[in-house]
């Protein structure tokens, strides 16, 4: 834990991903900068921001530091924070996934059941029943843009149409290393 001054907080950044849903590995000079994150730290003056927010903030602001045990930590003055983000909705509309498959299912529902078996009290079944009914509502769950992205690039990756195009494995087009030579003369 640290202790930042009166008027600064301390914000655990959410990076770019480093990859893109298609496989493509991103370099650090063409991503970028941190401009959001979760506040992890608060100073004695802060006000209108709690530990846990989400913000965002420009991505020339505050010092980035890595401390054991804590991770990277960007830490500025609360006035740079540009806003909050309440609730940040990054659920696609109709689109669900399953949670659970049927075995994973029947034993969580046994291992609800046991709890009370063990218990001795069966003046609990309704309890029960409603703890096996918000597992069976927790099956289906709305998937998240990025969850819909990724689902496209491996649909993406195993189309036949991809396929067609003579597109495989992306190590397999490239020449051995001994064959570089030979290509440049």
């Amino acid at each position: 834990m640290i202790k930042v001054p009166r008027e600064k907080i301390a914000v655990s950044p959410i990076f770019d991903p480093d990859e893109s849903p298609g496989g493509i590995i991103i370099p650090d000079i063409a991503k970028e900068r941190c401009d959001q994150g979760m506040v992890k730290y608060i100073g004695a003056d802060v006000e209108d921001i709690e530990i846990g927010d989400y913000v965002l903030f420009s991505g020339y602001t505050g010092t980035t530091v890595k401390l054991d045990g804590e991770g990277y930590l960007i830490i500025m003055h609360k006035d740079f924070v540009t806003c909050k983000v309440d609730n940040p909705d990054t659920d696609v509309a109709g689109l669900y996934f399953k949670g659970y498959d049927k075995k994973e299912l029947e034993d969580k529902i046994h291992d609800i059941v046991q709890k009370y078996a063990v218990s001795g009290n069966t003046d609990q079944a309704e309890q029960l029943a409603e703890e096996v009914a918000e597992l069976v509502n927790s099956i289906y769950f709305t998937a998240t843009y990025e969850m819909a992205m990724n689902l496209i690039a491996m649909a993406y990756q195993d189309s036949e149409w991809r396929k067609g195009l003579g597109i495989k494995n992306k190590l397999a087009d490239r020449p051995k290393y001994t064959e570089y030579d030979e290509r440049m003369r």
